[in-house]
């Protein structure tokens, strides 16, 4: 599950304005589409990373052909992971109004927040570090 690239926009929905009936239609998407025992599902991923671990700093030849599998079993994982977001953001989609669409819309096109709420513009450096 690749951390990086984030949740699609749709599933951003913080400042647009719902109705009710829209929150309640939301709640029933996300408890349809919330996974069986997601801690299950990160330890699995955390037991195959380790496995690759393990045969990267074990000495002697790697086992080329079980580290492929190792990563094919990760690859796998992280596109049933992609699969059923989308399928969420697309029921997200066809309970939104063409209005809100928009706002969704913009809120994606807007710059990310730095993790202490800042914007950051793109290509801009890091704030200074004070204890230099």
């Amino acid at each position: 599950m690749h951390h990086g690239f984030g949740m699609p926009p749709m599933l951003r929905l913080k400042g647009i304005k719902l109705t009710a009936d829209q929150k309640t239609k939301l709640k029933a998407i996300f408890e349809a589409n919330k996974p069986a025992d997601p801690k299950a599902g990160m330890e699995q991923m955390h037991d195959l990373h380790k496995q690759i671990t393990t045969l990267l700093t074990t000495p002697g030849p790697v086992d080329q052909t079980k580290l492929q599998a190792l990563e094919q079993q990760i690859d796998t994982m992280e596109s049933q992971h992609t699969a059923k977001q989308l399928q969420t953001a697309v029921q997200i989609h066809d309970l939104l109004t063409p209005e809100q669409l928009k706002e969704v819309a913009a809120k994606a096109d807007m710059p990310p927040k730095h993790k202490h709420g800042c914007d950051m513009e793109e290509g801009a450096p890091p704030p200074e570090d004070d204890a230099k």
